[in-house]
């Protein structure tokens, strides 16, 4: 079964669905078709495989899958673009050739640590809202950085000295980072009101911070 990009995913034909109410039938990697630089299958990839045909693509989208582990991405060398939105991955590795991806789309898995990230030098969007992570750790390296997205994970604090933000001061490294999503988070909900002002002191590039406040309702603080 092939996957043409001009097709939405929600078409029967394309979404591998053999019939309504039926499991998805398994996608063959290897018949995907790429089109101007893009290639994309939704809602039957339970494997990452077969794609040494696609080595000239620049982004690969492939949420709303089954996959459970990030594999055999070697050949794709020039990916600038890679979404696993909504899969099953519980751990972030096999990126190790993608040297020049600039995002990554993790949201919506299973993933318990920020790892394997150390040949994305070039990466500026991170998001990985929805996961499990209680830390962030592991992108002092990634100079590049302006996004990240970490909303709805397990982020937390001990409690309201600034110096015992570990994992927030290890944000201070990364010069470029204007836009941060903590929304969601233990350590949002801990300190709702000092939370922009914390961050400002320990990020100071930052320019737009998504919090909750305490009506729970997100808004977006303009850091002048």
């Amino acid at each position: 079964m092939s996957y043409s990009p001009l097709r939405a995913p929600n078409d029967p034909e394309e979404s591998g669905l053999s019939d309504a109410g039926k499991e998805p039938l398994p996608c063959d990697l290897s018949l995907v078709r790429e089109f101007g630089g893009k290639a994309f299958a939704y809602r039957s990839v339970r494997k990452l495989e077969g794609l040494a045909h696609l080595r000239e693509i620049e982004t690969l989208k492939l949420s709303f899958n089954m996959i459970r582990k990030i594999e055999n991405l070697d050949t794709l060398t020039r990916l600038t673009t890679l979404e696993l939105y909504d899969n099953q991955i519980k751990k972030i590795e096999g990126l190790e050739a993608l040297v020049n991806l600039e995002v990554l789309e993790l949201s919506c898995n299973q993933i318990r640590k920020i790892e394997g990230l150390e040949s994305l030098l070039n990466l500026e969007h991170l998001k990985l809202q929805i996961n499990q992570i209680t830390e962030i750790q592991n992108l002092d390296h990634l100079n590049n950085l302006t996004f990240l997205d970490l909303r709805e994970n397990k982020l937390t604090v001990n409690h309201n000295e600034l110096a015992e933000w570990s994992s927030m001061v290890n944000l201070s490294a990364n010069k470029e980072l204007k836009y941060l999503n903590v929304a969601g988070n233990p350590i949002v909900k801990r300190a709702p009101y000092e939370y922009k002002y914390r961050l400002m002191a320990i990020v100071p590039s930052l320019r737009n911070v998504l919090a909750d406040d305490d009506t729970s309702v997100c808004e977006y603080y303009k850091i002048d």
